[in-house]
């Protein structure tokens, strides 16, 4: 189907069901425009059907409390110079796809302005499940819940060259991943001004899955709780960052401004925590019961004003520093470095 410049609108309390493989090509995102008027959810794509959209947008859509405001995906999906705005829904605002056989492949994609319970922009629910974005954004979305930009529960997401920006929710303001099948990986990405309003995680909440973040800037996130940038928890959370920089984040009431993690596995290489904030501990770093290796990492310009570390604060677990350096780093006790129980282990390290 080739739909010519124009808006579209939806005039029934009804979707657009697909239940075939389809192809629909517009002529642009600010030409072609599909309206669900806040009447009903747009399209809803039947399971193992696929379907391409491309140079389009598609906005308005409104379910109420149930699934996907602008689209529902439960076959293959693909989006190429598309936007999908103003959706809203009780998960998956922008696009719900949930089911082990879904997947979802967004290039140059804008996901923006939507608004749901839970994950605001994408909701991605179980085992198998994919969602692989590059080039695009995700801004401006927004939930009480959990996921602002996206929630993703054991599927597997890619995200490179994406910009994760403006985002909103409870927990995890950008992106909220949960359970050991869980996957995120993220590369060449910049996440800024995103916001955990009441709990963790401004950027990121990871608990149990696994977190590999290469190339990327995160800045001025805000995490009403733990972790400005980053929040990880559970034994099972595997996080690996590398060439990585965390900027101006902050927490407004309690600890680790840019990372915070609490057991599980950290590993940074070559990454740099740069003017970090956290209103208690840990202004650049909060670590407790986990396993944290820091490589060749500058830890730089932190505070932790109402409390301890303001580089580094660790508690517990193993740490090790291997060619760090800490400069300028201010708290009310221990400004570079604050230990508590467990020793940690500094090799060619200032």
């Amino acid at each position: 189907i080739t739909l010519p410049s124009g808006t579209y609108n939806l005039t029934l309390d009804d979707d657009l069901l697909i239940t075939e493989q389809l192809t629909i090509n517009g002529a642009g995102q600010a030409t072609t425009i599909v309206d669900g008027q806040a009447l009903d959810r747009v399209f809803d794509i039947d399971p193992g059907i696929t379907v391409s959209m491309s140079d389009l947008t598609v906005r308005n859509g409104d379910i109420g409390g149930g699934d996907g405001g602008n689209i529902r995906n439960e076959g293959s999906l693909s989006l190429a110079n598309v936007t999908v705005s103003g959706g809203a829904a009780g998960k998956g605002g922008g696009i719900h796809s949930d089911d082990a056989t879904t997947s979802l492949n967004l290039v140059n994609v804008s996901v923006a302005g939507n608004t749901a319970d839970d994950g605001a922009g994408i909701y991605l629910r179980s085992a198998g499940a994919t969602l692989t974005m590059t080039g695009g954004s995700m801004t401006n979305n927004t939930t009480d819940g959990s996921g602002g930009g996206i929630y993703n529960e054991r599927g597997d997401v890619t995200l490179t060259g994406v910009t994760v920006s403006g985002n909103t929710a409870n927990n995890g303001g950008g992106i909220w991943s949960k359970e050991t099948e869980a996957v995120l990986d993220i590369t060449n990405s910049v996440f800024s001004q995103n916001t955990s309003d009441d709990q963790d995680g401004g950027a990121i909440f990871n608990d149990k899955g696994a977190v590999t973040v290469n190339v990327s800037t995160f800045s001025d996130n805000t995490g009403t709780r733990d972790g400005g940038a980053l929040y990880s928890t559970s034994a099972e959370g595997i996080v690996t960052i590398t060439d990585t920089t965390f900027f101006s984040n902050q927490t407004t009431n309690e600890d680790g401004g840019a990372i915070f993690i609490e057991n599980g596995t950290l590993t940074l290489n070559r990454v740099t925590l740069d003017s970090n904030v956290a209103a208690r501990d840990g202004g650049g770093l909060w670590t407790k019961d986990a396993t944290t290796t820091l490589t060749n990492v500058t830890v730089s310009g932190n505070s932790a004003p109402g409390d301890e570390g303001g580089g580094i604060r660790a508690e517990k677990g193993i740490v090790q520093l291997n060619n760090v350096t800490l400069t300028n780093n201010s708290a009310g006790t221990g400004g570079g470095i604050f230990v508590q129980s467990d020793p940690i282990n500094l090799f060619n390290t200032i």
